[in-house]
């Protein structure tokens, strides 16, 4: 079975939001392998297909490497890709990213990538349910919801919350 890999509650069209965001970063500005990288797998994995997410497949897609003469115990590229593309998210975060309202980490050890909300933007803190959270009887639709979900992007973007 395939690892839960992001919040459910988050739409995808934010996290295509943060892709964006994270491919024009100037971290980001010269590094196009990283940025088809980094692409491939959003998009793999907001599709639901993580099982393409597999070091040969991405030394294929991505790399362009030619599949009868590609070796991963010979050609570490992926590895050294997807460790250097770790490093890149770090200094994005650090800096351009800092306020994001959804990270995308991609955990060592793995080619699938989690989405997640920054901590204090779970939709509960220590001290109980925020504006985030919604009781558990009524579920709004999609669309409210994602609807909401941009509006408090935006408002996040312009420091108003």
């Amino acid at each position: 079975m395939p690892e839960v890999a992001f919040d459910f509650e988050l739409p995808s069209t934010l996290v295509l939001t943060e892709l964006a965001r994270i491919t024009s970063s100037e971290p980001f500005r010269r590094a196009h392998l990283l940025k088809r990288l980094l692409s491939f797998l959003v998009h793999s994995t907001l599709a639901g297909d993580t099982s393409r997410l597999r070091e040969f497949n991405l030394a294929l897609e991505c790399f362009r490497r030619n599949p009868s003469r590609f070796d991963p115990h010979q050609d570490p590229s992926v590895r050294v890709a997807a460790n250097r593309l770790r490093r890149k998210l770090a200094v994005y975060y650090a800096a351009e990213g800092a306020g994001s309202y959804v990270r995308i980490e991609l955990p060592v050890g793995s080619y699938i990538p989690r989405f997640n909300r920054p901590e204090g933007l779970s939709g509960r803190s220590a001290g109980g349910p925020t504006a985030l959270a919604r009781p558990k009887s009524h579920e709004p639709s999609a669309e409210s919801r994602d609807l909401y979900d941009r509006g408090r992007f935006a408002l996040r973007q312009q420091g108003a919350l």
